[in-house]
């Protein structure tokens, strides 16, 4: 296939048993016939996006054959950074997954397809067979991956090198990003994916010039409840453009106004919706020790109970690391139980409970 790819593919190995397992698999289903399509489902997206975290998700909720090149490279003890092994090994489960496909079988591959057209190939073989194919695309901003490479470091383990910040740019650099036209050309996934899955979809990113007429309509959606999506020093009569540079400016802890410390802005998209949003303060005010926190965020009101509260504070913390907060102050509020259950599941200590001077109790969590 003509790809547009580097040989840094790396997601981290779960056992030694990814070659025996997948034709044990191929064994037993080859002993019955279906009258199911069979459908592909490719995750695609950069080193450290979290493709290995959704397709064994998918694999285990929809009970699919997922195929991982790493996991094989590391069964057969090949450095991961050999990238013919790495093509031939591709091939092979390219075969393998043809013929699951034909017999039906739910077949997940996660191999960064980088380029669009080695998406368009596998689509339209898996096409010629009969079966559906979903793309599911992982986005993140290179500091997010850098940080998470950073935490894995497997490639230094099964490698002959570690993984560099310089080839995370350059992957960036060379990857082709799915747009609208191409999302249009595959099928819905099969179910609506459990929290779990969706969550790991999502991507914070800055707001850009196009996201005006969305990121308007979340601050109108919020303001029912009481919250600021683009911040209480936005207002409606702002030029776009002059917004965007006060939170450029408010990054680098520019020109701040008096009760302000620098902070990183960011929206939370899935596909190409804004569903949410993020404001991660680098320092913290008398206001924000007591209850306020280093990270504020919010989920739109049409897109809740999906996962993605918890996978913007998860993301939120990568960034927050990033910026030098080794221990990370979370607040919400007493009665929210949903947003205490998220903070406690990823390591939120509770400290004590305050009373806001709304009156509002507020409970104050420390994550490491």
């Amino acid at each position: 296939m003509n790809k547009a790819r580097s040989s840094l593919h790396t997601s981290r190995p779960f056992g030694a048993n990814g070659c025996r397992d997948t034709y044990a698999i191929l064994a037993r289903v080859s002993n019955r016939q279906s009258a199911a399509a069979g459908r592909l489902i490719i995750v695609s997206g950069l080193p450290g996006a979290g493709k290995t975290t959704l397709a064994r998700q998918v694999e285990r909720d929809l009970g699919a054959v997922r195929f991982c090149p790493d996991e094989w490279m590391a069964d057969l003890k090949i450095d991961l950074f050999d990238r013919g092994a790495r093509e031939r090994i591709e091939q092979l489960q390219w075969r393998l997954a043809q013929r699951l496909l034909e017999l039906g079988t739910i077949v997940v591959i996660e191999w960064g397809t980088w380029g669009r057209a080695e998406r368009d190939a596998l689509r339209e073989r898996a096409r010629d067979i009969g079966a559906a194919v979903e793309l599911h695309f992982l986005d993140a901003p290179v500091r997010v991956l850098w940080a998470r490479v950073q935490d894995r470091d497997i490639e230094r383990e099964l490698g002959h090198r570690p993984l560099t910040h310089a080839d995370l740019e350059d992957c960036a650099a060379i990857i082709q990003r799915p747009d609208a036209e191409e999302f249009a050309l595959f099928d819905p996934p099969l179910a609506t994916p459990t929290a779990a899955v969706t969550s790991i979809i999502l991507r914070l990113r800055p707001l850009r010039v196009s996201d005006e007429m969305s990121a308007r309509a979340a601050h109108d959606e919020l303001a029912a409840d009481d919250f600021s999506f683009l911040l209480d020093s936005w207002h409606p009569a702002e030029e776009w453009i002059a917004y965007l540079e006060r939170l450029r400016q408010l990054r680098r802890g520019r020109e701040l106004p008096p009760d302000r410390v620098p902070a990183t802005f960011l929206v939370a998209v899935v596909g190409s919706d804004i569903v949410g949003r993020v404001s991660i303060r680098h320092e913290l005010t008398p206001f924000l020790a007591d209850v306020g926190g280093h990270i504020g965020y919010g989920v739109r009101p049409g897109y809740r109970r999906r996962g993605y509260a918890g996978e913007i504070l998860r993301q939120a913390l990568v960034i927050a690391r990033a910026e030098g907060v080794d221990r990370v102050l979370v607040t919400c509020d007493d009665d929210n139980v949903a947003s205490s259950q998220a903070i406690e599941r990823l390591g939120g200590v509770l400290e004590d409970v305050r009373v806001a001077q709304n009156g509002v109790r507020k409970r104050r969590y420390w994550i490491a």
